[in-house]
């Protein structure tokens, strides 16, 4: 199965700190069998124009929520979520620590996507 992952930062991502496809650790004892990098036009398409803020942001969570799955996955999705200010973490994480940073953030604050991969798993 393929998904890809987000660099979700609340800051602008300078070039150099921009998720590539060697960001990853991947391949044995690695969630990502492979990570590959992107078109320019496949990342426009996979960014929602809809802004997600802290007043919205638990509108994309799913209605129920099944123990364990739920609580690593609230958003339902096989996407990863690359969080790291600094770009030294070598790992992708689910949703739920997307939503714990967002639930973190004061009101107004802006989020920023930098780079956007494809993996497999």
């Amino acid at each position: 199965m393929h998904a890809k992952v987000f660099q979700i930062t609340k800051q602008r991502v300078d070039k150099e700190n921009t998720l590539d496809e060697n960001t990853l650790t991947q391949g044995d004892g690695s969630y990502y069998d492979y990570c590959s990098e992107i078109s320019d036009e496949t990342r426009t398409e996979m960014i929602d124009y809809g802004e997600v803020t802290t007043e919205n942001v638990l509108d994309w969570i799913g209605p129920t929520y099944q123990l364990e799955k739920e609580l690593k996955n609230p958003l339902h999705t096989d996407h990863h979520f690359y969080l790291s200010e600094d770009s030294c973490q070598s790992y992708a994480e689910p949703s739920a620590e997307l939503m714990g940073m967002v639930c973190s953030l004061p009101v107004g604050t802006h989020l920023y996507i930098g780079g956007v991969i494809d993996f497999h798993f």
